[in-house]
């Protein structure tokens, strides 16, 4: 497939993609010394060097877990019309007498710390699929439980899940919503207990359960209003046993 032919998504830039193309259409008429880019009477040295950035170039381990598409096969062809190229010049055997004979060079390997990045990312990912589904989880939770009538647990459930998922916006707003509902509902038998408070004298405690009311609902004027009337009484001193 052409290098510009749009269906084919690549993780290769324009001029990888022309450089490929150009090398694997002269592969077969290319000699050795050509393939490497080195001229005939290179030294070993050069040959070596010279093998050693076809390899980096060209090995497919360079493009790990990336989008070849068509041009997978063509790196491998590249990388072993390199290799053949190498072992055809017969540089393992032109060794002199205080240089050991070496065998033909592997093409270089996925560096290390490449590997330890992908497996954390990979690991990385795996947590957060697992958080956002135990989040998911909570939320039906927290639905089945308002479905029962327990707001209050309906809103922790989704407090936990809101903790596992801070980013997802449709979780966050399940747990305002919740939360909401669980204060109204608290701030309704709330109101009960302050007025039996009231009743009897009480009016520190109704004071303090008048208080706990208007912070669940800010805008309850009601509410303010009684609170202030059983601070009132309990500053005169008729705050009852």
């Amino acid at each position: 497939m052409p290098p510009d032919t749009p269906e084919e998504e690549l993780d290769l830039t324009p001029a990888q993609r022309r450089r490929i193309d150009e090398i694997f259409a002269r592969l077969d008429e290319l000699d050795d010394h050509t393939v490497l880019g080195i001229a005939g009477d290179a030294s070993r040295a050069a040959v070596r060097r010279a093998y050693f950035e076809r390899v980096a170039e060209f090995h497919t381990d360079r493009f790990f877990r990336k989008k070849l598409g068509s041009y997978k096969a063509k790196l491998e062809a590249i990388s072993q019309r390199v290799t053949s190229a190498y072992e055809a010049l017969g540089l393992h055997d032109r060794h002199t007498p205080d240089e050991p004979r070496r065998a033909p060079l592997s093409p270089v390997p996925p560096a290390p710390a490449d590997l330890a990045r992908e497996k954390a990312l990979a690991a990385l990912k795996q947590q957060l699929a697992a958080r956002h589904a135990e989040a998911r989880r909570l939320l039906e939770e927290s639905k089945k439980a308002t479905a029962h009538g327990d707001l209050a647990g309906a809103a922790e459930a989704c407090r936990k899940a809101a903790a596992l998922a801070p980013g997802d916006r449709a979780i966050q707003d399940a747990f305002a919503a919740a939360r909401l509902a669980a204060d109204a509902a608290a701030a309704v038998a709330l109101s009960r207990q302050a007025e039996f408070e009231e009743r009897f004298g009480h009016w520190a405690e109704a004071a303090r359960t008048w208080q706990r009311v208007v912070e669940a609902r800010p805008d309850d004027a009601r509410a303010r209003e009684r609170l202030a009337n059983a601070r009132a009484h309990a500053g005169d001193g008729r705050s009852g046993a």
